[in-house]
């Protein structure tokens, strides 16, 4: 859930000012609706109702789900407005109230009680470490595309061909 989650919201700030035009605060509010409905479901308990009802292992599968239904969503029709992406986001807030509850249950459930704060540092660490991991990895393809792209676009205006025209002109 990290790796998708930190890497998603990295990605769609980036598309929402540099493609969508929005200044950074603006992009930053915009991605608001994901924190609104994380907490939201998590404060009404959300998680807590569904995992006695179907278990651990089907209320993960379920939140990495609509993560996913979440992020194809807004790739789908995301892209060219913020409307699309604003249904994209409430339905990965939906999938990481049920899937992040659930994780750590499983882990903490797994452990003896004398270890809980270890366990509950692994589990942190272990989602700083996907955070991270996402952002890189999803900013190394960005990175890629924007190399891809740009020398072409760029084309006669790089700084050797303008100096070259400065040249001849001097």
């Amino acid at each position: 859930i990290a790796f998708g989650m930190g890497g998603s919201l990295f990605l769609l700030t980036q598309h929402l000012q540099f493609v969508l035009g929005y200044g950074p605060l603006e992009a930053g509010l915009r991605i608001a609706p994901l924190a609104v409905s994380v907490v939201v479901l998590n404060l009404v308990g959300i998680g807590a109702w569904v995992l006695p009802k179907i278990g651990t292992p089907l209320t993960i599968a379920i939140g990495m789900g609509l993560l996913s239904a979440g992020l194809a969503v807004i790739a789908v029709f995301g892209s060219a407005s913020y409307t699309g992406m604003v249904s994209g986001l409430v339905v990965m807030g939906i999938g990481i109230a049920l899937a992040t509850p659930a994780m750590a249950n499983a882990l903490m459930s797994a452990i003896p009680r004398e270890k809980a704060g270890v366990g509950a540092a692994v589990n942190g660490t272990l989602g700083e470490f996907g955070n991270g991991l996402g952002v890189a990895t999803l900013g190394a393809v960005l990175n890629s595309r924007f190399a891809a792209l740009v020398p072409g676009a760029v084309g006669a205006a790089s700084l050797p061909s303008v100096l070259a025209e400065a040249d001849t002109a001097a």
